[in-house]
C-alpha cells in the first residue's frame, strides 16, 4: 500500500512536523516534489507555514495553460522580441541617451550566455527624456517604456533592466526581476518558451533558509556563501548531505568519526577543532542516539554530546589549557573540565544557556571569562586561593574585588567593586541552590538559582551612582542603608525588583523607580521632593507609600492597587469599593485625612 504524503512528511520531517501542516493547511501536501523540497529543511515547520502556502498558490497558478511570452508582452503593451544574434541585442541602443547606455551593448558574448527578450513599449520613441529631469523614478513611464529581459541559460538567475540604466537606483532590478510583475504568467511563459528553470516569484523565504534548485536549506550558519546545516552543507550550488552513521555536525564544523578528521566546509574562526582532536586520540569510536542528543563515545568515554547540529555537552580529559575557547556557542550547557589547568581569553563567554562547569584541577583563570553567562562554576583549587565563581561573576576574595562580570552590565561592575573595598573581609557561604557573598557581617551579594537577586551595600557607600541599577532583570532586594543620594536613572525597568530599604535617601533624581511592576511597599521617610520625570504610575502592585516629607503626590488613580500613600500634606486612604447588584463597581476613590504633623513631618 502506498504510502501519503503526510506519512512520508511524518517519516522524514518529524510527527510534530506533519502534523502542524496538516493542521494549518492539508492541501500542503499535494505540492508536488514535497518531500524533496523538505529533505533538508529540518523539523520546525512554523517559520515555513508562509513559505509553502504561497508554495501551493504559486503551483495551482502554474497549472493554468502557458501562453506564448510575446503575446503576454504584446497584451502588456510592448513590441518584443529575442534578440539572439548581436545585431538584435544591441539593436535598441537608440533608445538609449548618452550616459545611460546598457553594459549589454559593450558585451560581445551577452545574448550567447542569456536569453534575451527586449521589449518597446509602443509610443516609447514620443516620451521625451527631459520632461523626466529630476523626478526619475526606476518604474515610471519613461523607464519602463524600454525593458530587457535577460535570464541565464542555465537558468536559476533573471534580471529586468530599464531605459534609465543605472543613472536611477536598482534599474538592473526593474519590476523587481519578476517578469510578473510585467504581466501575470509572463515567468512560466519564459520558463516553458525557453526551456529554462526560473526560481522567481513572490516566495518568502524565511529567515536561516535558503531556496535553491526547487529545495529548501535551513541552515545553522552562513559564511563565505557556504550553508552549514544540521545533516548537510550547501556550498557552489551543491549540496553535500551528511553520512548519518558516521558523521555530526557540531556548530558549524563536520566530524566524521570514521575518517577521523573534522571538516571546516565554512572556513569557521574555531579552537574546538584543536581541543576535538586532543581528546578523541582512541581506537574504538562510536556515535549513539540518546534521545534528541549524538553522543560520541571515545575507547567508551563520553566526548560530547550535541543536538540539532549544536554542542551540548563536552568532556574534557586530556587538555590542559584552552584560549578564547567556546565563544558564542548559543546552545552550550554543559563543561567537564577534568584535565584544564589553565583557562585564557574570553572562554565560555556569550554562552546564553551554559549553567554548569567543573574544572576541579584548575588553578589559573582569565578575569575576561564567563562573561554574558549564568553558569555555575565548580573550581575546588581556586576557591582554596579566594577565588569563587557565582553565575558567571567572578571574585577574588583576597584582593576584595570582582574579576569577570558574569550577566552583570559593567556600570554595576565597576560600582560594585568600587563598595567592595569597605569590607574587610569576606566570607562565601553556598546553600542548596544559592550562594551568599558575606562582606563584614552584611550579606554583600545573594545568589539563587545562578542569578544575582540581592545587594545590600555597605553604609560608607552615600551615592547610588547615575544608572548602576538599570535593567537589572533578576534583581528582587536593594538594601542601601547608608545611601543619601540616588541619581538619575535608577532602578529603572528592573521588572522583578520587590523590595528598596533607602531610609537616609533624601534626593531621588530624574527617571527613577519606572517600571518596578512587582514593589508593593515604598519607604521614602526622609525624601522631600522627587522630579517630574519619576514615575510610579508604571509599578502596578504598589500597595502603599510611606514618604511623610514628600509635598508631591503622582497622579494616585493610576496606581490600581494603591491602598495608603503617607506624605506631607497628609493621608490618602482608598475607600474599599462598594457593589451593586449588578456586580459593578459604585465608587473606589481616595479619601484624603489631613495631618496634622507639622511642616517638618
Amino acid at each position: 500500500m502506498p504510502k501519503s504524503m503526510y506519512d512520508i512528511i511524518k517519516r522524514q520531517n518529524g510527527e510534530a512536523f506533519a502534523r502542524r501542516i496538516r493542521d494549518f493547511n492539508p492541501s500542503i501536501f499535494d505540492i508536488e516534489n514535497l518531500p524533496q523540497i523538505l529533505k533538508y529543511a529540518g523539523r520546525n515547520p512554523l517559520p515555513l507555514i508562509r513559505f509553502l502556502s504561497t508554495l501551493k498558490v504559486k503551483e495551482e497558478s502554474n497549472k493554468a495553460d502557458t501562453l506564448d511570452p510575446f503575446e503576454l508582452l504584446n497584451r502588456a503593451g510592448y513590441d518584443a522580441f529575442y534578440a539572439d544574434t548581436l545585431e538584435k541585442q544591441n539593436s535598441i541602443r537608440p533608445f538609449f541617451k548618452s550616459g545611460e547606455e546598457l553594459c549589454t551593448f559593450i558585451d560581445s558574448s551577452r545574448f550567447k550566455k542569456y536569453y534575451i527578450v527586449h521589449a518597446v513599449k509602443r509610443g516609447a520613441d514620443k516620451l521625451d527624456r527631459k520632461a523626466f529631469n529630476d523626478i526619475e523614478d526606476r518604474q515610471d513611464e519613461y523607464g519602463t517604456s524600454v525593458i530587457s529581459i535577460q535570464i541565464l541559460k542555465q537558468g536559476g538567475f533573471i534580471k529586468i533592466t530599464n531605459r534609465y540604466n543605472h543613472t536611477v537606483d536598482g534599474c538592473d532590478n526593474t519590476f523587481n526581476s519578476n517578469p510578473d510583475n510585467i504581466i501575470p504568467g509572463l515567468t512560466r511563459a519564459l520558463a516553458d518558451y525557453f526551456e529554462v528553470p526560473i526560481e522567481i516569484g513572490n516566495l518568502d523565504v524565511p529567515n536561516g533558509f535558503l531556496y535553491q534548485n526547487g529545495c529548501l536549506y535551513g541552515y545553522l550558519v552562513e559564511k563565505n556563501n557556504c550553508y552549514v546545516g544540521t545533516d548537510f552543507y550547501f556550498k557552489d550550488g551543491i549540496v553535500y548531505p551528511l553520512d548519518k552513521d558516521s558523521q555530526i555536525m557540531i556548530d558549524g564544523l563536520l566530524f566524521d568519526f570514521k575518517e577521523k578528521k573534522i571538516l571546516n566546509p565554512a572556513s569557521l574562526s574555531s579552537s574546538l577543532i584543536d581541543v576535538i582532536y586532543e581528546e578523541t586520540k582512541g581506537e574504538v569510536w562510536q556515535l549513539q542516539k540518546r534521545g534528541r542528543h549524538h553522543v560520541l563515545f571515545v575507547d567508551n568515554k563520553e566526548i560530547l554530546a550535541t543536538e540539532n547540529g549544536f554542542l551540548k555537552t563536552l568532556f574534557l580529559r586530556k587538555t590542559p589549557e584552552v584560549q578564547n575557547f567556546l565563544v558564542h556557542h548559543k546552545e552550550f550547557e554543559e563543561l567537564n573540565g577534568y584535565s584544564l589547568l589553565k583557562i585564557g581569553g574570553k572562554s565560555f563567554s556569550y554562552c546564553p544557556k551554559l549553567r554548569y562547569v567543573h574544572i576541579p584541577r584548575c588553578e589559573e583563570i582569565d578575569d575576561t571569562c564567563f562573561e554574558s553567562v549564568y553558569a555555575r562554576v565548580d573550581s575546588p583549587l581556586l576557591k582554596r586561593k579566594g577565588i569563587y565563581f557565582i553565575a558567571g561573576v567572578g571574585i577574588d576574595t583576597n584582593k576584595k574585588e570582582l574579576i569577570s562580570r558574569g550577566k552583570i552590565p559593567t556600570q554595576l561592575f565597576e560600582f560594585l567593586n568600587k563598595s567592595m573595598k569597605h569590607f574587610k573581609t569576606f566570607n562565601v557561604i553556598d546553600l542548596y541552590n544559592a550562594t551568599i557573598v558575606y562582606g563584614d557581617d552584611l550579606p554583600f551579594l545573594y545568589f539563587k538559582d545562578n542569578k544575582l537577586n540581592s545587594i545590600c551595600l555597605p553604609k560608607e557607600v552615600k551615592v547610588l551612582e547615575k544608572a548602576v541599577l538599570m535593567d537589572i532583570p533578576d534583581l528582587r532586594e536593594f538594601i542601601g542603608e547608608g545611601i543619601h543620594l540616588i541619581e538619575d536613572a535608577n532602578f529603572l525597568r528592573c521588572h522583578d525588583l520587590e523590595k528598596i530599604e533607602i531610609p537616609n535617601a533624601r534626593y531621588i533624581g530624574y527617571n527613577c523607580l519606572n517600571t518596578c511592576p512587582k514593589i508593593q511597599e515604598l519607604f521614602l521617610p526622609l525624601v522631600e521632593k522627587i522630579p517630574t520625570g519619576v514615575s510610579l504610575t508604571n509599578n502596578s502592585e504598589l500597595r502603599l507609600v510611606y514618604a511623610p516629607n514628600l509635598y508631591q503626590t503622582p497622579d494616585l488613580n493610576r496606581l490600581p492597587s494603591l491602598e495608603r500613600f503617607d506624605c506631607a500634606k497628609g493621608v490618602y486612604l482608598r475607600e474599599k469599593p462598594t457593589f451593586v447588584a449588578s456586580n459593578k463597581v459604585l465608587f473606589n476613590k481616595f479619601v484624603f485625612l489631613e495631618s496634622t504633623q507639622n511642616e517638618n513631618g
